[in-house]
C-alpha cells in the first residue's frame, strides 16, 4: 500500500524477514509506518493503529510471543516520539506530517479497557516494563483540570499503585493510596498493597483470601 515505488519493492522483499525476527521488526515497522503518515496513507495509518491495539490486547492474556510482539509496539512507539520531538524542534507552520503522527500516537496510547485504564499502560506492566507504565500512566492517564489540579481517576491511581510496587518505591505506593482514600474507598487490593509496602503483612494477611488478585 506504500505509494512510493522503490520503498514500496523494499518493503515488500523484507516482509519475511520482519514476520520471522522480532528484533528486525523493530527497525522496519516504524520506518514503514513513518512513510504512510509522511504520504498522507490513511488505510497504512489505520492498519497500523489497528494492528498496534490489537498485539497490546493480546499481550495482556497471552505469553510468550504475543509478548514479544508487545515489545516491538513499544519500539514503535519510541520511534514515533523520536520523530514527533524532531518534527516539533523544526518548527514547520502547520505541520501535517507532526499533527498526523502525535494523533497515531494519542490515540495508541489513549486507548482504554473496560476497567477504565489505558491498555499500554497495563500491556507494560505484563511485559514487566515497569518504567514505561509509568511514564505513560502519568503522561496519558492521569488528567489535569484547567487549574493544572490532578483530576482523581481511582483507576488510574491504582495501577500507579502496581506500578510503584513493581519498582519498590515505597512513597509512590503510600501516595498514590493516599490520594484513593482521601477521595474514595479503597479497595482491599488496594489496601494490600499499601500494607505490603509498610511491610504490615499481619494486616495484609486476612485480605488475600478476599482479594480478586491472585497472590504468588
Amino acid at each position: 500500500q506504500i505509494r512510493d515505488c522503490h520503498l514500496k519493492a523494499l518493503f515488500d522483499s523484507l516482509s519475511g524477514v520482519v514476520e520471522s525476527d522480532a528484533v528486525f521488526a523493530r527497525f522496519i515497522l516504524p520506518q514503514l509506518i513513518l512513510q504512510g503518515i509522511i504520504e498522507h496513507n490513511a488505510p497504512i495509518i489505520a492498519e497500523c493503529e489497528e494492528e498496534m491495539k490489537a498485539v497490546m490486547q493480546r499481550a495482556l492474556v497471552e505469553d510468550g510471543w504475543p509478548r514479544l510482539a508487545a515489545h516491538v509496539i513499544f519500539s514503535v512507539t519510541d520511534c514515533l516520539e523520536r520523530y514527533a520531538i524532531h518534527r516539533l524542534t523544526k518548527k514547520i507552520p502547520s505541520d501535517t506530517v507532526l499533527e498526523r503522527t502525535s494523533g497515531l500516537l494519542s490515540r495508541v496510547l489513549n486507548e482504554r479497557l473496560q476497567d477504565g485504564t489505558l491498555l499500554a499502560v497495563t500491556a507494560a506492566e505484563k511485559c514487566h516494563c515497569a518504567a514505561r507504565a509509568l511514564r505513560w500512566c502519568e503522561q496519558y492517564a492521569i488528567n489535569q483540570d484547567a487549574q493544572g489540579h490532578n483530576i482523581f481517576d481511582k483507576s488510574q491511581y491504582y495501577s500507579l499503585q502496581r506500578i510503584y510496587s513493581e519498582l519498590d518505591d515505597l512513597d509512590g505506593i503510600l501516595g498514590a493510596f493516599e490520594t484513593i482514600k482521601l477521595n474514595s474507598t479503597p479497595t482491599i487490593n488496594e489496601c494490600i498493597l499499601a500494607f505490603e509496602a509498610n511491610g504490615d503483612y499481619s494486616e495484609a494477611l486476612p485480605l488475600y483470601q478476599q482479594s480478586s488478585e491472585q497472590k504468588v
